[in-house]
């Protein structure tokens, strides 16, 4: 480990410049679309948690996540008291998504058709919560932890938020320089790379690629059902409930179940 991360310091000193534009692109994405779409649901939806008696119901968790998507719905999960872990596990992976505002705004102006955005997010839901099944499979169920549920004020919500915003500018900076300076050294490998690392950024190439549309959204669904290493790490930082081979295996499958109903739904609607 000490070795790739004095290589990885290494490269950044060398390649500055794919450094510091990797890292801006990030910042901008996050800006533009993250940040707008995201911060605001989390500073209401933490208050609103927070002020309902546990045990809350899991459909209305999961309603919670899905509304903010990822890694806002970790937060919520973490939060919500009463619930055992493999419950956790399970509504880890069904909120394991971007959120719908991304899907329907960001995403749709990306592939040039609200429909497809659309497509792309009832595919990458819906496979989360077949793929959710499978992560609390085998797990002991150890019992609820109960959580302080005092009320959040404005204030406190606020600056909560805040800090996992900056989590999520962090991670998204950071692993999109390194695909950046990985597709530096494997340019071929980029088609890759910037799935397992980085997911909007996977997502943005692979709505430039020249595949028919319908093609197109049915591999940007697999690959934010997958999610990759920023958001995956992003939820594990917020909610710590699963092994990280178990949490992989899940993304994998998730992102694989999504692509098949993307392209299912594609074909069907003639697109």
């Amino acid at each position: 480990m000490a070795v790739m991360l004095a290589l990885l310091a290494l490269s950044m000193l060398i390649f500055p410049a794919v450094t510091m534009d990797a890292a801006a692109q990030a910042c901008r994405l996050f800006a533009g679309s993250v940040l707008p779409g995201l911060f605001p649901y989390m500073v209401v939806s933490s208050m609103l948690l927070r002020r309902m008696k546990p045990p809350l119901p899991a459909l209305l968790i999961l309603l919670m996540g899905w509304g903010g998507g990822s890694p806002a719905g970790a937060k919520l999960i973490h939060a919500a008291g009463g619930l055992p872990s493999r419950q956790k596990s399970r509504l880890l992976i069904a909120c394991s998504a971007l959120s719908p505002m991304f899907f329907l705004g960001t995403l749709a102006k990306w592939l040039a058709s609200p429909v497809c955005g659309g497509i792309a997010l009832f595919s990458v839901l819906t496979s989360g919560c077949l793929a959710a099944a499978f992560a609390g499979k085998g797990l002991p169920t150890l019992p609820a932890k109960q959580e302080n549920h005092r009320s959040l004020s404005l204030q406190e919500a606020v600056e909560s938020s805040a800090r996992t915003m900056l989590l999520v500018c962090g991670m998204t900076v950071f692993f999109r320089v390194c695909a950046a300076l990985l597709i530096t050294a494997f340019p071929q490998g980029r088609g890759v790379i910037l799935p397992v690392m980085e997911v909007t950024a996977a997502m943005e190439y692979v709505c430039q690629l020249p595949l028919p549309l319908g093609w197109k959204t049915a591999l940007v669904s697999g690959v934010a059902g997958f999610g990759g290493c920023s958001l995956m790490m992003q939820n594990r930082s917020l909610c710590p409930v699963m092994s990280l081979p178990r949490q992989i295996l899940c993304q994998v499958l998730h992102g694989a179940i999504a692509f098949v109903l993307a392209l299912g739904a594609s074909v069907m609607l003639h697109i």
